[in-house]
């Protein structure tokens, strides 16, 4: 292992199924940091798994208790962290903004929408939003824009996770040094 970063959060971004969670942990081992995967910050603080969070109190309290655990996240005193946001934080306007008070560097994973429904179908059940194919479509479309403010984008269709974590880190890498 190499020595850590001395760079903020790396944000990772993207549409559901776009490797944040596998690619974040990856890219935090790469880098010497510690990994958070914000909805298991979300899942911590309220009790319960995400999915049941949407079912008993709906997307907008989820919403609440993701900004919350964002907030949370985003002020703890570790600079070296990679964070896997969930497919709906960076697409929320205050979040996007508190984000860029930070010092996080954002990046997008893009995943082609095909590939995204491939890698989802099996977790279903714990994915609220990734039940119907025509709105998991449309979301996918619809969240692109807010996705795209991003400092890098790379893209994860076909991709190992490893060779996208190892261009994480060099593009990290380089960040730091300037």
């Amino acid at each position: 292992m190499t020595n850590p970063v001395e760079i903020g959060p790396i944000l990772l971004v993207g549409f559901m199924g776009a490797g944040k969670s596998s690619v974040g942990a990856a890219l935090a081992s790469e880098l010497g940091c510690n990994f958070v995967d914000l909805d298991a910050v979300v899942e911590q603080r309220a009790g319960q798994p995400v999915a049941a969070i949407f079912s008993a109190e709906g997307e907008q309290r989820f919403r609440q208790l993701e900004s919350e655990a964002l907030e949370q996240v985003l002020s703890t005193g570790i600079e070296c962290r990679v964070i896997a946001l969930g497919g709906g934080t960076y697409v929320q306007a205050e979040n996007r903004d508190r984000i860029a008070r930070s010092s996080a560097l954002v990046v997008f994973l893009e995943v082609a929408l095909e590939e995204a429904i491939r890698r989802v179908r099996y977790f279903a059940g714990k994915r609220p939003l990734a039940a119907n194919r025509e709105a998991f479509a449309k979301l996918f479309e619809e969240r692109r824009p807010a996705y795209e403010q991003a400092h890098f984008r790379t893209d994860t269709t076909n991709k190992p996770i490893m060779a996208i974590a190892k261009e994480l880190a060099a593009w990290v890498r380089e960040q730091e040094r300037q």
